[in-house]
């Protein structure tokens, strides 16, 4: 019966808490996967006008950034 306590003590926000993080976590994984693509993408293919390339990988580093940033304040409210 010393078992039971544990099981009745189930924490709820804790059991929201950690998929939420997991996705988050996976989101950033994502972002970085897109921002290495967006980079390799952008020195195989050649486009005339280098301003497009250079705009891409900024847009895309600002998307990195903001998902890590993201994480990092998950953690911090959750």
């Amino acid at each position: 019966m010393d078992a039971l306590p544990f099981l009745t003590e189930i924490n709820l926000n804790l059991l929201l808490k950690i998929p939420v993080l997991v996705l988050v976590f996976l989101y950033v994984i994502f972002s970085l996967i897109l921002f290495n693509k967006v980079r390799s993408l952008g020195r195989m293919v050649f486009i005339s006008h280098i301003n497009i390339t250079i705009l891409l990988d900024i847009v895309a580093f600002i998307h990195f950034a903001l998902s890590v940033s993201l994480f990092f304040i998950s953690l911090v409210i959750l």
